[in-house]
């Protein structure tokens, strides 16, 4: 035998072991529990142009989560606005912002959105309030 082809055997039977070892993607993933807490804004108040909108929440899970987004949007709309992009790390994470609502946002039944980023694979939780802003 040559020099070549046993070391080219040993890079095939290593790849190949490499290969039958490696994570699988769609095998079965624990659910993290995680939840929010969503306080304020209360439900179904009433906001105009210029106002500040406190927006807290407590979300906690049993993982190390990976931050949140918050959203407003018009329900039955596919466009959202995004107000807040977090990234940040921690089993329990603080959500204290602030949003002045500008004169350029729609009016009527609106909803505040935060989604959890639980993992970087995609798993959220998500919670909602609704408000008017006229």
């Amino acid at each position: 035998m040559t020099k070549s082809f046993i070391k080219y055997s040993f890079f095939s039977i290593y790849m190949i072991v490499v290969i039958m070892t490696s994570c699988d993607k769609n095998q079965d993933k624990t659910i993290a529990n995680a939840t929010i807490n969503f306080y304020l804004p209360a439900n179904n108040t009433t906001f105009s142009e210029g106002d500040t909108i406190k927006i807290e929440a407590d979300i906690s899970a049993d993982v190390s989560m990976h931050g949140y987004k918050i959203y407003l949007f018009t329900p039955g709309e596919s466009e959202p606005q995004l107000l807040v992009d977090r990234h940040t790390h921690g089993t329990i994470i603080y959500v204290r912002n602030t949003w002045i609502v500008p004169s350029t946002v729609g009016k009527g039944k609106m909803e505040i959105e935060i989604i959890a980023l639980v993992d970087h694979e995609g798993q959220t939780v998500t919670a909602k309030k609704e408000v008017v802003i006229q």
